[in-house]
């Protein structure tokens, strides 16, 4: 019981353990409709398993204290630490599921309304357009789609995105 209070107490306040929320990006994510992430933490994650032993002690002692013989203090301490730790891994899951992204892919910029924070001068040189996209501020080089000229506070739309600028167009 004691190693599982350590543990637990560790887990909490030192941030041991912190294996069991990993993110694994791939920097060429396929942009189609199937996505391969995580579902959230495992059954046997850290936190999880200490939360069971620590059940599972301390119960299994009180028990022992009432002078419950050792298999019946050690049977429902087993399915207290069960419990305990089915509702910890629920938890967990729960707050796996309220987390957001803040990954931008070209698709969130495209349609978009931006406006120009430094002008663009024709011939194809890139100016600067500011945009909110998922909640932030991002700002981002702009060309314009025919390379003609856009001064700075107009209001423009994104048509496309390439690896170094965004292609806008003056918005209708």
């Amino acid at each position: 019981m004691l190693v599982g209070v350590i543990l637990l107490l560790f887990s909490i306040f030192g941030g041991f353990g912190d294996h069991d929320f990993h993110f694994d990006h791939d920097a060429g994510a396929d942009h189609g409709g199937d996505s391969d992430h995580d579902d959230g933490p495992s059954f046997f994650s850290f936190r999880v398993l200490v939360t069971f032993m620590t059940v599972f002690g301390a119960i299994g002692a009180l028990c022992r204290n009432y002078e419950l013989s050792m298999i019946i203090s050690s049977g429902i301490g087993f399915i207290a630490g069960l419990i305990a730790g089915l509702l910890a891994w629920w938890l967990m899951k729960q707050t796996f599921k309220q987390q957001a992204s803040s990954h931008i892919v070209d698709e969130d910029l495209i349609g978009k309304s931006a406006m120009v924070t430094t002008a663009i001068p024709a011939g194809g040189n890139p100016g600067e357009v500011s945009l909110e996209v998922k909640s932030q501020r991002k700002y981002f080089a702009a060309k314009t789609v025919d390379n003609t000229a856009v001064p700075l506070g107009t209001q423009v739309v994104v048509k496309e995105v390439t690896t170094s600028v965004l292609i806008v167009e003056l918005k209708p």
